[in-house]
């Protein structure tokens, strides 16, 4: 056996030892509560107190009114914000993609495969609205409309009452 066996089985064993012996120590030695230096009397009384302090906090958090919120935003406002931003979102991917296909024009693709390239990623960064096809990144129309529609479904399953 090399010497980190040998240490890792004493080390172990002498582990298994000292747990077996605490075990049994609190097992079998009886303890006489009578000579125990905390005085039971006098603890229950503080808890008592202290836990009537809590309860007096609760009560007077309880009662204080919450302050009304400074500006309230209809649903429908809501609505109106996010469809604004899923429209801007599209608008801009649909624009990189415009740029990077003229930077793209001119040039022909590395052998070397980019991160970009793949099909999952652009499923993920723009919910699969562009996807590359031919060196280009082309916009998948049928996408675009399902993930519009989709999106502001589930945004008024949500949000409206």
């Amino acid at each position: 056996m090399a010497y980190s066996t040998k240490m890792t089985i004493w080390f172990f064993t002498g582990y298994v030892l000292l747990m077996v012996s605490l075990i049994s120590v609190v097992v079998f030695v009886d303890f006489d509560g009578s000579t125990s230096p905390i005085n039971h009397n006098e603890s229950n009384s503080t808890f008592k107190e202290e836990l009537l302090k809590h309860e007096q906090k609760v009560e007077e958090n309880k009662k204080i009114e919450p302050k009304p919120l400074t500006f309230n935003v209809s649903d429908e406002f809501a609505f109106l914000a996010v469809t604004v931003g899923a429209i801007l979102d599209i608008v801009i991917v649909i624009l990189w993609a415009r740029n990077e296909n003229k930077k793209l024009e001119g040039k022909e693709l590395p052998d070397k495969r980019r991160w970009r390239d793949t099909k999952l990623f652009w499923n993920i960064v723009a919910m699969g609205v562009v996807q590359p096809k031919n060196n280009k990144y082309c916009i998948n129309w049928l996408n675009l409309i399902g993930v519009t529609i989709l999106l502001h479904i589930l945004f008024y399953i949500l949000f409206t009452k």
